[in-house]
């Protein structure tokens, strides 16, 4: 009995041994500096690790505000796909001394975690890890990333031993409202457009027509009577230059 007893620690020690190194190789290794004022805010998920906490969610979204004790408020906010009941939670987060490192609690004195990897340059967008790395969350100031910034992420947290394969997507509803009110300030713009030109005044002929249209503008004439108007001004002028010609002829 002492012998498997033995034997049952020996293996679970081994056991440890082998898999120590495959979860070490995660660079969990923070970002040097984090500007706070920038980081809070609100934030869109992009894409993150499967895990309980927000399973089968979509158009998840996340607060960080300061609270007057220094600490953040957290909130996050997401509907369940499943039945479109929307769920909110609160916690809280505070600094720590290694830059980049915040410790985040959802519940009671219990704390994790929240490391931020990497950042956009304007902190446009966040790789978010923790101690565990079974968590990993992309963020976003906007509902929808590029394809060329997503690819730049996802090359960082490859880097960095993370499989970006389970990567779950988050839907983003915003986004396509997003998309839907740009086409169609579009098409209002376009629509505009076709207005103003069909409402710009053509250009004139050359000699008396200009005067005439002037002269029918500053009497109120509309629009049909400026162009009766101009048809007589350059009968007028047509007649008085054949009775100038016969009258010099006659001469």
């Amino acid at each position: 009995m002492k012998i498997v007893l033995l034997s049952l620690l020996l293996f679970a020690l081994l056991f440890c041994i082998l898999c120590a190194p495959a979860a070490d190789c995660i660079d969990r290794t923070p970002v040097p500096t984090l500007d706070l004022d920038r980081f809070l805010g609100h934030w869109y998920e992009i894409a993150r690790f499967d895990h309980r906490f927000e399973r089968n969610l979509e158009a998840v979204e996340t607060d960080y505000t300061l609270r007057p004790d220094g600490r953040i408020a957290v909130e996050n906010r997401g509907v369940d796909e499943r039945t479109g009941h929307r769920s909110t939670a609160h916690g809280k987060a505070r600094t720590t001394r290694t830059p980049g490192r915040l410790r985040v609690s959802f519940f009671w004195f219990f704390y994790s975690d929240y490391n931020v990897l990497e950042r956009g340059d304007d902190y446009e967008w966040l790789l978010v890890g923790s101690r565990s790395p079974k968590y990993l969350w992309i963020l976003s100031r906007t509902p929808r990333l590029d394809v060329e910034t997503t690819n730049r992420i996802l090359r960082l947290a490859r880097c960095r031993g993370y499989a970006t394969s389970q990567l779950l997507f988050v839907d983003q509803p915003a986004a396509d409202s997003a998309v839907a009110a740009r086409r169609r300030e579009a098409k209002r713009s376009r629509a505009a457009e076709v207005v103003a030109r069909a409402e710009a005044p053509r250009p004139a002929a050359s000699g008396a027509a200009p005067v005439a249209v002037r002269q029918a503008t500053e009497q109120g004439m509309p629009s049909a009577s400026t162009s009766a108007a101009m048809r007589c001004s350059s009968s007028r002028e047509i007649r008085s230059s054949v009775v100038q010609g016969v009258s010099r002829s006659s001469e």
